[in-house]
């Protein structure tokens, strides 16, 4: 498994309080089967060049101390932006984009929102010829119109990551119902842990919910879900998805 949405840097936002529990959270993930993690820091309008400065200087004491205990997994490091946030402002920044792809990048609603101008927040990046990535939409959904709105987003090109823990009802049975539901209408493209400790939102789940999604969908698209898809974003590859541009 590939694990691209986490929250690992210590000290940095609302995940890993020290850089033991990182490693501790990261050797669980290597004890699950995850071969490659992405380490992804919020970013918001409270966003500084400290903060930047920080999140550089933390992600390579983890790679380092990764590297000295001969953790067989590798660490990526992305970011995942607040869909209100000026994007303009943050572009030039090395983890602006997952990998240092120069395409992918997370996107997050406000928690429990979904924004009118979700749509032309993200067109906007579309038409500059980057590949927002949504995560976790299935917990901001909250009437019948916003899986509609996923589905146009989803035609026009946008990729839908959802939570391990969405699918093992961790969020509540709406939250889980809502995952499962996307699913059906083959609306994800990825699942990630969005890890944050070591209990209360592990990264464990991730081993959970691949063996649910592969019993309910099949073999193939628990593959495709938990490791191919993730891998290409990677590498920068293109995932395979309808596309059809619309104007909103």
């Amino acid at each position: 498994m590939i694990d691209l949405h986490t929250h690992l840097l210590p000290g940095i936002d609302d995940g890993a309080k020290s850089l033991e529990e990182a490693v501790q959270i990261i050797r669980q993930g290597r004890k699950i089967g995850i071969t490659a993690i992405c380490t992804t820091p919020h970013l918001s309008s409270s966003f500084t060049k400290d903060r930047a400065e920080k999140i550089m200087e933390n992600f390579l004491m983890l790679q380092e101390r990764i590297y000295e205990e001969k953790i067989d997994i590798q660490l990526y490091l992305g970011s995942e932006i607040d869909l209100r946030m000026n994007f303009d402002s943050i572009k030039r920044l090395p983890f602006f984009f997952i990998n240092q792809t120069q395409k992918y990048l997370f996107v997050e609603l406000p928690l429990g929102e979904f924004p009118s101008f979700t749509e032309r927040i993200l067109f906007s990046l579309l038409i500059e010829g980057l590949s927002p990535i949504l995560a976790h939409p299935e917990r901001s959904l909250s009437k019948e119109g916003d899986f509609e709105r996923i589905e146009k987003l989803k035609d026009s090109g946008i990729l839908i990551q959802l939570n391990a823990g969405s699918f093992l009802g961790d969020f509540g049975k709406k939250i889980q119902k809502q995952a499962q539901r996307l699913l059906e209408k083959d609306l994800v493209d990825f699942v990630s842990s969005d890890a944050h400790d070591l209990n209360r939102r592990p990264i464990t789940v991730m081993a959970e919910a691949f063996k649910m999604v592969k019993k309910d969908s099949g073999e193939e698209k628990g593959v495709k879900l938990f490791r191919k898809n993730p891998e290409k974003i990677l590498r920068a590859d293109n995932i395979e998805t309808q596309v059809e541009i619309k104007y909103f």
